[in-house]
């Protein structure tokens, strides 16, 4: 476990599994390249995720993309300020989540489960065998397309340079963004 101080003077920690500090996002390219050949929660332990981390007192992001240190500072910003031209330039799309879908994920699999409804999946690839394993392709078939909105924890998204932009994952919303982050250079005094 650890924790990260916050330019805002809070404290960013990662030692409890029932918070939202933990994000990783994962662009299609990549999960379509290992849609049946790896453990989509491994994924985010490997260096093909994108960990973010969020403060949930300024609710800044903060990128980890070459290691321990922070590489991209991104704060909250209202929606109604992106034009065009910042949706329109160059972006990779994929999902982001937080930490508390594979929460959800289990609870939903292990009630499946014990229905004989589906089999026991290995949410990584270092677990037992006699398990399936849970690729990208069985996640987006059984969680990202779920219809009635039973896993709330992710969206999908689009990570720009300079830009993070979530998207509704339900249909009814228009395509519309939700939320957004814009890149900002971090000065410490």
């Amino acid at each position: 476990m650890a924790r990260i101080g916050c330019p805002c003077g809070g404290c960013i920690s990662n030692t409890s599994d029932g918070d939202e500090v933990e994000y990783y996002f994962m662009a299609d390219a990549m999960l379509k390249e290992n849609w049946e050949s790896k453990a989509f929660f491994d994924i985010q332990y490997s260096d093909l995720a994108t960990e973010i981390w969020k403060c949930d007192i300024c609710d800044r992001m903060l990128f980890f993309e070459d290691g321990a240190s922070v590489t991209r500072y991104m704060k909250r910003i209202d929606v109604d300020t992106l034009t065009p031209s910042d949706l329109e330039a160059e972006h990779v799309e994929g999902i982001c989540y937080n930490n508390l879908l594979f929460n959800e994920v289990d609870r939903h699999f292990t009630w499946r489960n014990e229905r004989d409804e589906c089999p026991e999946y290995a949410f990584f690839e270092d677990m037992p065998d006699g398990h399936d394993l849970l690729t990208p392709e069985i996640m987006f078939r059984e969680v990202f397309s779920h219809e009635n909105g039973r896993f709330r924890n992710w969206w999908y998204a689009r990570l720009y340079d300079d830009l993070l932009v979530f998207y509704s994952p339900y249909k009814e919303d228009g395509g519309k963004p939700v939320k957004a982050w814009r890149r900002y250079e971090q000065v410490w005094n």
